[in-house]
């Protein structure tokens, strides 16, 4: 899917935004992308309004023109979703939730410029069949511009936690995912942070990486120090075997602070 505007790889992305001035740090530290979460029907702590996501995504683009801001969303409705999605002004949307394949396929027409995301939910080891989540994936894959592996729980009270559960997920189907689809970039989530971020990019081979709780300070605003060791990680992402990058990414271009220029 062709895009108007030059998106940084590899994918380098804080999630769950709060404020502006937390966008504006995570940009700083060396991310090139950052996760507003709108419309959230699961649990979550992160989710904020529309209108605040606005502002935190004009903010970015202004201070950082070459930023991704994604707007990850649980939303089903293929039409609320554009709609959402072209107020903010995102320049992705991460699908977090199951929106069938048929609509995925109607947002897909209607934001041609807007990259798509699909989040694949695996739980931890031994408890998500790899042939499951290759099928799920395979649906969507004509679809969307990539995957994001993040992990799913059960709360102690009983809900489903799909994402923010600070919580790696079976390392073996990761991969199996990244392998399968050689020609979309794999992102990885789910417990991932500075301190673990190398040694899950050299076990998996994602194309970014991807984190929201793991990069906390004890009061729950985002740390600058953890954000800046987890971007140097992410810079050793592979994205994709080079005789495919030239296919689906625009030519290299130069970076400065984890940004394309």
């Amino acid at each position: 899917m062709k895009t108007n505007k030059r998106h940084p790889w590899p994918f380098i992305k804080v999630c769950g935004i709060q404020t502006e001035e937390e966008g504006l740090l995570a940009l700083s530290c060396g991310a090139n992308t950052i996760g507003l979460l709108v419309g959230l029907t699961h649990k979550a702590t992160d989710e904020i309004s529309v209108d605040l996501a606005a502002r935190i995504c004009a903010r970015a683009h202004t201070a950082f023109p070459a930023a991704r801001v994604a707007m990850v969303t649980h939303w089903l409705d293929p039409q609320h979703v554009k709609t959402i999605a072209l107020t903010l002004g995102v320049d992705a949307i991460q699908i977090h939730d199951d929106m069938t394949p048929a609509d995925v396929a109607l947002l897909r027409r209607a934001v041609p410029d807007v990259e798509l995301f699909k989040a694949v939910h695996i739980g931890a080891a031994g408890t998500s069949q790899t042939s499951d989540v290759l099928a799920y994936a395979r649906a969507y894959a004509p679809f969307v511009d990539g995957f994001l592996t993040d992990s799913k729980s059960i709360d102690p009270d009983g809900r489903l936690r799909i994402g923010g559960t600070g919580k790696r997920h079976d390392p073996l189907v990761g991969q199996a995912l990244v392998q399968a689809f050689p020609d979309k970039p794999v992102i990885l989530a789910g417990g991932i942070n500075h301190t673990n971020a190398i040694q899950a990019i050299r076990a998996i081979q994602p194309a970014g990486i991807d984190a929201n709780s793991g990069l906390e300070n004890p009061d729950g605003s985002k740390s600058a120090d953890k954000i800046t060791g987890f971007a140097i990680a992410g810079r050793t992402c592979p994205v994709l075997a080079p005789r495919r990058r030239a296919a689906y990414f625009p030519a290299a271009y130069p970076t400065k602070g984890g940004l394309a220029l």
